[in-house]
């Protein structure tokens, strides 16, 4: 298509969407519509009667048994790779390919660059631990798997000109035994991610203008969706001890349509009750992800399940098991779902959000602000602050995107 063309159709969907932004901002109930699907619920009796069963069987193994029950897909961690060498993350989307929407049209390659990219530096954090602790891969193994990742999925030339880059400059850098001298050496790889992501951000497209405008935006939308479920969790946080979980599985199952159920369910999170429920937390959020329906906190309910995920069965440690395959298996669904939102109504600027936001995620931080371990438990606190009591009223509880957390600049070591 022409370029001109292309600029001109770009400016007229930001118009829309800005113009859609203004209008959220501030929004009653009578908006929920232009915001949610509301499709039907999401048949939850499955988890209801696992409850019931739960409760009469007496059997030591009854924890086991109720995992295998809930979620049968968890990968055994012994079976967990340590490296990322492979293009099994990629999301192929051909049917965007021709898409006049500036979004659809470069959404595969910007998923595909973000994860790309993600993975380079999750095998740059293992083979850090590698060199100055004790190692749990072989150093030329790693430079090996990092080299060895094919780019062809990449349809962009700019793009894959930059991950080509990206990726020579993570090898040199860990081939090099120079670097580790230097004084700035931990935070290279944060600095060459930082210009490989300044690449792909130059090219997606910026479905809003006015960052403030757009957080007030947010917060009025998310605080619309709380608004949902406000009945059913005063339910449950009104009920005996023993009898929350119940209610509140009963709740869930009982939801009038998809968004409710989904609104509900992040309230259930964010409770302080809810601390020794992850596993059915888990159990619901994933049966949620893999109904492929749409609600404009989707995002949210994989990053609290990876999440939850992670210190539940995997470890909080540095040295834990991160299975990222497991958790781009439902990044990718509810991306593809998010898409599909936005292919029905283009000018919803919370769908594109959303997508943008599932794909500008790292899985799980290895080294990061949690100087004792990983950083599911910071995450977690971020996410759900009402659940651990953490955070002020009104401080930011969730940051999206996919910058690097480094005022530093770096180019590529060429």
């Amino acid at each position: 298509m022409n370029p001109k063309i292309m600029d001109k159709m770009k400016s007229c969907y930001l118009l829309i969407a800005a113009f859609t932004a203004m209008m959220l901002v501030g929004c009653g109930e009578d908006k929920q519509k232009e915001l949610c699907d509301f499709s039907p619920a999401v048949d939850l009796t499955e988890v209801v009667q696992a409850y019931e069963c739960y409760n009469n069987y007496q059997g030591e193994d009854k924890d086991s048994l109720l995992q295998a029950k809930l979620l049968n897909d968890l990968p055994d961690p012994e079976e967990v790779t340590w490296l990322l060498s492979d293009t099994s993350f990629v999301v192929h989307l051909p049917q965007y390919a021709k898409s006049t929407h500036p979004f659809l049209s470069f959404a595969e390659d910007f998923y595909n660059s973000l994860l790309l990219g993600w993975n380079l530096w999750t095998n740059e954090e293992i083979w850090f631990h590698s060199v100055v602790g004790d190692g749990v891969c072989d150093t030329e193994d790693i430079v090996a798997s990092t080299s060895g990742i094919s780019l062809d999925f990449l349809k962009n030339t700019d793009i894959k000109r930059a991950a080509q880059l990206y990726q020579n400059s993570m090898v040199h850098y860990m081939q090099d035994d120079n670097l580790l001298q230097e004084e700035e050496e931990p935070h290279l790889p944060f600095m060459l991610l930082e210009a490989y992501n300044d690449t792909i951000d130059a090219k997606v497209y910026k479905f809003y203008q006015n960052p403030e405008l757009f957080a007030d935006t947010l917060d009025s939308v998310f605080n619309l969706l709380s608004e949902l479920a406000k009945e059913k969790i005063s339910k449950y946080t009104e009920a005996d001890t023993e009898q929350q979980l119940k209610v509140m599985l009963t709740e869930l199952n009982s939801c009038k349509n998809f968004d409710e159920q989904c609104a509900l369910w992040c309230n259930w999170t964010n409770n302080p009750n809810s601390i020794s429920e992850n596993l059915w937390i888990l159990a619901v959020g994933k049966r949620l992800m893999d109904s492929g329906l749409y609600h404009p906190q989707i995002n949210k309910i994989w990053f609290i399940f990876r999440t939850l995920c992670q210190s539940e069965f995997f470890g909080l440690s540095r040295t834990s098991i991160i299975p990222s395959d497991y958790y781009n298996t439902y990044r990718r669904k509810c991306y593809k779902t998010c898409l599909k939102r936005i292919e029905q109504h283009p000018d919803d600027v919370i769908a594109m959000y959303c997508a943008y936001s599932i794909a500008g995620r790292v899985n799980v931080i290895r080294f990061g602000q949690n100087y004792f371990g990983n950083d599911a438990m910071i995450e977690a606190v971020a996410l759900m602050p009402g659940r651990y009591g953490a955070m002020d009223e009104g401080e930011d509880s969730e940051e999206e995107g996919f910058e690097v957390d480094t005022d530093e600049t770096a180019e590529p070591i060429e």
